[in-house]
């Protein structure tokens, strides 16, 4: 308490002090970011999750469109092109 001199008389006052933690403050400031961090990361993980996934079901319809047109060209013994050009003509008599 400091003493505060007020008409001759001794009277007392609670001081209020406190001390930096400067510790204290570094951790909280660490948590704080280490939360972010996570969030940022969760954030960035589900949106990679998301691309990847579209990007396997792209790749895996074109490798399914490439495999069925090959099957077909092997299975049909005509010539396409010529089936091509026939269908045409007729369309367009």
């Amino acid at each position: 308490m400091l003493p505060i001199i007020d008409g001759g008389k001794k009277k007392y006052a609670i001081s209020y002090s406190f001390h930096l933690d400067t510790g204290d403050i570094a951790r909280k400031a660490g948590e704080q970011i280490q939360e972010v961090a996570k969030r940022g990361y969760a954030e960035a993980s589900r949106f990679l999750r998301r691309k990847y996934r579209a990007l396997k079901v792209k790749k895996a319809l074109g490798n399914m469109r490439k495999d069925l047109s090959r099957r077909i060209k092997l299975y049909l013994p005509i010539n396409l092109k010529s089936l091509k050009s026939h269908v045409r003509e007729i369309v367009h008599a």
